[in-house]
């Protein structure tokens, strides 16, 4: 028998939120050339002008950071904290995989229901794309393909990452993909397009968001390479199969980029001047590979995490 989830003692409300732009450090203009450190001061900054508040206001800074190996920032809250302006500010460091800033809210919430926090500024960053070189924590250079799926697998199990290639996302969605075909009697030819419609839209809310790592619609990049039908595009060589039937432009795209978030108690959203949101609820389920059991379709986790927060 589990747990109940427990109600917050008092609620909790998101504050301010920031982000820069997502893209590569060595090449993305508004971001080409930064450090870690000023990636990270940046979305703080403007989370923390969203909330009206300045880095001394905040009782706390959670800062999530997973891949070590390419940020090198080993107790990232210690190294970041003259670069948010948050010196002698309680903090952490902390990572939980692809939920890492979504627990760092929790935790959050957690603090300041506790009463122990009044206002907690979380970050969260990441470079995927680019490391440092060698004696330099500024100048830095481009990660080989192979090297950042490998460390992608360290964060599932270090135990059976390989480091043949082998990449346990794509795989994953392929997986899943065949099952919920078996499972629901779809044609694969049904779930390639799909696929390609959930692209096109994801690309059109990215083509919207200046933020966004792609800018450019399914349609616009088609046209470019010479096809005027996308679907034809969708099917062509430059969208191959990286595990079947999963394409390319249906995986996750690496990108550098961080984004803030602060939260607050009730009081302090009332004097809020944006627009706080309250955190109703939430739920954290923690489960080794594979996500799923018999069926690929359902991952417990999900489901645990999901009840929980709707309790």
């Amino acid at each position: 028998m589990r747990a109940v989830a427990k109600q917050l003692k008092e609620p909790a409300y998101i504050l301010g939120v920031g982000c820069t732009r997502f893209g590569n450090l060595l090449e993305t203009p508004e971001i080409e050339g930064l450090s870690l450190q000023e990636l990270a001061a940046a979305a703080a900054k403007e989370a923390l002008d969203d909330a009206g508040l300045g880095a001394q206001d905040v009782d706390a800074v959670f800062v999530g950071n997973v891949t070590m190996q390419t940020s090198q920032l080993p107790a990232t809250y210690s190294q970041l904290a003259n670069w948010l302006g948050s010196r002698f500010k309680a903090g952490v460091h902390f990572d939980a995989a692809c939920s890492t800033t979504n627990v760092g809210v929790t935790m959050a919430a957690m603090g300041i229901a506790s009463g122990a926090y009044d206002k907690v500024l979380v970050v969260g960053l990441e470079s995927t794309l680019s490391q440092p070189k060698p004696l330099s924590p500024y100048a830095r250079g481009t990660i080989p393909t192979e090297e950042m799926w490998l460390w992608t697998d360290y964060c599932v199990n270090q135990a059976y990452s390989v480091p043949q290639g082998y990449d346990i996302f794509p795989a994953y969605n392929g997986f899943n993909a065949l099952g919920y075909c078996r499972k629901y009697g779809l044609s694969l030819e049904e779930l390639d397009r799909g696929l390609f419609e959930l692209c096109r839209t994801r690309r059109l809310h990215g083509s919207l968001n200046p933020k966004a790592i792609r800018q450019q619609t399914l349609e616009d990049e088609a046209k470019a390479l010479g096809f005027d039908d996308p679907w034809a595009f969708w099917t062509s060589r430059y969208n191959p199969h990286v595990a079947w039937p999963s394409r390319l432009y249906s995986v996750v795209s690496p990108a550098d980029g961080a984004s803030a978030i602060v939260l607050g108690r009730d009081e302090e959203a009332k004097a809020c001047k944006s627009q706080p949101v309250q955190l109703k609820g939430f739920g954290v389920s923690v489960m080794d590979l594979p996500w799923y059991d018999e069926d690929p379709t359902v991952m417990p986790i999900d489901q645990r995490s999901f009840a929980d927060a709707y309790e």
